[in-house]
């Protein structure tokens, strides 16, 4: 079998050299300089992709970035009422960014990715807070390995598997071009873990359950279904303490702390919203995928008649709808869907819920067998060899289970990729973990040799992310800010009301501008628009007009809209046409 991994010898030979070292690759001097070497590579790979996905806004960013810019523009009960969809933590920290630092339209969107950038590195040093842990709770088992003649992973591949998950993670799964909270999420995640692994080894002090339970709280605040989550956790507290026969007091702190810092948030957000509520996220995106109600906000449509807050229908064929209050934002009915949602509550469907499970299964597919499907086999290979059971797969059962159940939660209604990213990373580290073999020379090479080409395939799919081939072509904010600096240059001013022909939610244009969108003629009613006659488009203009409506602007006009009236705004798809006497 030593033939079999003759490639073992040469790999190792190119990893030693790669680093300039001449000592042995376990040495305490060959670790901290692969550390450092490693650390310098976090940074490289964030911030390329960082630059690469500049350009890169999604609709939820938009919203999230005006309702940060909501707390420190003095609206906070705008903001609040608004956090009952986005979570506040996220809104504050880019709220706070823009609001001390005050970038230009030019630069506005790579600002917001630094500051992702710069979560994503609070995220690493969350990360190695955990991995410390690991790696301590690893060498206070070695003695016991070795009288039970058994071996893992060498050190220097413990910390190189660790670090490139971590980054594939980040970059494939949470990804670093969404304007979101899920980096945030990851932070948290990742330091609750490693207090958890601190616990396990009976390392902690009162003050570790202190900030156990500060951090389920901030966790919390990055994203509201994380509050489901921190019951998860708090039960594994108390699991773990009744295990080790420990003291009930300090899992009662974590908790006492978490409730403390949470309930005056949830007494804010109750009182907006004028019943007990600790996020109405999840009751709308269930209704959306049970009821597929993503356009009750139009009113009138099948399933949407609890809506009790919908749009105002102003004009008939072609259809156009207003909404510019009392909601504010770029774009009010994704500033705070949960007023012109408000009353949709999906009833439990069982053949909805299975059709919605069988949409979480295929993606799935491409989750965990595409995107995973290297580190399942790896794990098999070993696992196998080592004859593992499931007693010792479940060593780490209290990091295991709640990025299960996590992964678990998210499938009942929306699986995505970014919400799971620090918990599949937990959960990779902690099934490795899992890997015991004896202690032969074979298996020490079996063990290197799957190392390091784990290693180069996470380096592959750090470096070359999907996030970065997809989203780094993505040039949207270019058109935007042309569009919004041409706005501006003809007369518009923050807070003019505009109104859209087909936004297909691209609004971060309306954004830059500081405008507000309060009418549309929706997507589907975008053609019988178009196919209007003249006359009929002129009752729909005087009709705008009458609430207040400065500019009608639109993505896809067609060319014989040119000889209407409409202006083409250079170097971009999208043409206006002014409604109302722009300001003098």
């Amino acid at each position: 079998m030593s033939n079999r991994f003759n490639m073992y010898e040469t790999i190792t030979c190119l990893f030693k050299s790669s680093l300039n070292m001449q000592e042995d690759y376990n040495s305490e001097a060959f670790l901290r300089r692969l550390k450092l070497y490693l650390f310098i590579f976090v940074l490289m790979v964030g911030f390329s992709h960082t630059w690469a996905v500049r350009d890169s806004v999604d609709p939820d960013g938009v919203s999230y970035l005006d309702v940060g810019n909501a707390y420190f523009n003095g609206n906070y009960s705008g903001a609040i009422n608004a956090n009952g969809y986005w979570s506040p933590l996220y809104p504050l920290i880019q709220g706070a960014s823009n609001y001390l630092f005050n970038p230009s339209i030019d630069s506005e969107s790579l600002f917001i990715h630094l500051v992702n950038f710069i979560i994503y590195i609070f995220s690493f040093l969350a990360f190695k807070f955990f991995f410390t842990q690991l790696m301590s709770k690893i060498d206070s088992e070695n003695k016991e390995l070795i009288t039970l003649n058994l071996v893992t992973f060498p050190k220097w591949a413990w910390i190189t598997i660790g670090h490139f998950l971590f980054i594939w993670s980040s970059m494939n799964l949470i990804t670093i071009s969404k304007v979101t909270p899920d980096m945030c999420v990851s932070v948290f995640v990742y330091l609750i873990s490693g207090i958890l692994l601190k616990i396990s080894s009976n390392k902690t002090s009162i003050v570790d359950f202190v900030f156990f339970g500060l951090f389920l709280a901030l966790n919390y605040f990055s994203k509201a279904a994380m509050l489901l989550i921190a019951l998860i956790y708090v039960l594994v507290l108390f699991f773990m303490t009744i295990k080790q026969k420990s003291n009930f007091l300090k899992p009662l702190i974590a908790l006492v702390v978490f409730l403390l810092v949470s309930a005056p948030y949830i007494s804010e957000l109750s009182k907006a919203k004028g019943h007990f509520t600790f996020s109405e996220t999840g009751k709308l995106v269930y209704s959306f995928r049970m009821e597929d109600t993503y356009f009750c906000w139009m009113g009138g449509l099948k399933g949407c008649n609890q809506a009790t807050h919908p749009a105002k229908k102003i004009f008939d064929k072609p259809n156009a709808y207003e909404f510019g209050s009392p909601i504010i934002g770029s774009y009010p009915i994704w500033f705070d869907p949960t007023y012109w949602y408000g009353g949709l509550s999906a009833k439990f469907n069982l053949v909805k819920q299975l059709k919605i499970l069988v949409q979480s299964f295929e993606r799935s597919f491409d989750l965990f067998l595409e995107m995973q499907g290297f580190l399942i086999a790896s794990f098999f290979i070993l696992a196998i060899y080592s004859s593992l059971k499931l007693k010792d797969v479940c060593k780490l059962w209290f990091l295991i289970l709640p990025s299960i159940i996590t992964i678990f939660m998210y499938s009942l209604i929306d699986l995505q990729s970014r919400y799971l990213g620090a918990f599949i990373c937990i959960l990779w580290i902690s099934l490795f973990y899992s890997i015991r073999l004896k202690n032969t020379d074979e298996s020490k090479k079996l063990l290197s040799s799957v190392s390091v080409v784990l290693i180069l395939f996470l380096v592959t799919n750090s470096v070359y992310s999907r996030d970065m081939l997809t989203n780094g072509k993505i040039s949207s904010a270019e058109m935007h800010r042309a569009v919004a600096k041409h706005l501006i240059k003809v007369g518009l001013r923050g807070g003019d009301k505009v109104a859209v022909v087909g936004t297909d939610y691209g609004i971060y244009w309306a954004h830059l501008a500081k405008v507000r969108i309060s009418c549309e003629i929706p997507v589907e009613e975008e053609k019988n628009f178009w196919v209007s006659s003249n006359e009929r488009k002129e009752e729909l203009f005087n009709k705008m007009k009458q609430y207040d409506m400065k500019y009608l602007v639109s993505e896809r006009a067609p060319e014989v809209a040119l000889d209407q009236g409409w202006v083409k705004i250079p170097e971009t798809s999208y043409c206006f046409r002014i409604l109302d006497t722009i300001h003098e």
